[in-house]
C-alpha cells in the first residue's frame, strides 16, 4: 500500500449521502471522551446519525453512551468472551454487537429479542457463513464479499 492515500474521516463525510453504512471503529475516546464528542458532532453536522455508529470496546462504548447518546453503538467488548460481550451490549444500549466465532445461538437469540443486530468478525467461507445466519447471526463481515455474492448469498438473505 505505499504510496497509497488514505482518506482523512471528514473526506469520508463529504461523501457521504445515507446510501452506505457507516461502522466508525473508535479505538480510544481521547480525553474526556474528546474523539467521540468530535465524531459525533461531524455525523450530526451532516445528518448521517441513520446510517452510522460508533464501535468500540468498553471506554469507547461508556464515552459514547453519556456524551453521545443519538449515535448508535456497535459493542466489541470482550468478543472472545460472548457472555461478556453481551452483557456489555445490553449495559451500553447497543444497537449493533459483533461477535466472533464461538459465540452460542442462544447469546444471537437474546441479541435479536433485544432488538440488537449480531454481526459476524468474520467468514470468508460461503458454507460458514450460511451456518453462521443458520445460528442467528444477521451480518457477515467478509474480504470476499464478491465470493459469496457469485455463490448466492446476497439474493438468500434478501428472502429472509
Amino acid at each position: 500500500f505505499s504510496g497509497i492515500r488514505i482518506a482523512r474521516f471528514e473526506e469520508v463525510l463529504a461523501i457521504a449521502d445515507g446510501s452506505f453504512g457507516m461502522n466508525i471503529h473508535i479505538k480510544n475516546p481521547g480525553k474526556d471522551g474528546e474523539l467521540v464528542k468530535k465524531v459525533a458532532g461531524l455525523l450530526k453536522e451532516r445528518c448521517l446519525l441513520d446510517c452510522a455508529y460508533i464501535a468500540g470496546d468498553e471506554g469507547v462504548l461508556e464515552a459514547a453512551a453519556a456524551l453521545a447518546p443519538e449515535v448508535a453503538r456497535n459493542c466489541l467488548v470482550n468478543q472472545s468472551r460472548p457472555d461478556e460481550l453481551v452483557k456489555a451490549a445490553l449495559k451500553y444500549d447497543c444497537g449493533v454487537v459483533q461477535f466472533c466465532p464461538g459465540f452460542k445461538p442462544s447469546q444471537t437469540a437474546l441479541m435479536a429479542e433485544a432488538g440488537i443486530v449480531s454481526k459476524l468478525f468474520y467468514s470468508d467461507n460461503y458454507e460458514d457463513a450460511l451456518n453462521y445466519v443458520d445460528q442467528g447471526i444477521d451480518v457477515i463481515l467478509t474480504n470476499l464479499a464478491q465470493l459469496l455474492i457469485s455463490r448466492g448469498f446476497n439474493s438468500m438473505l434478501d428472502e429472509c
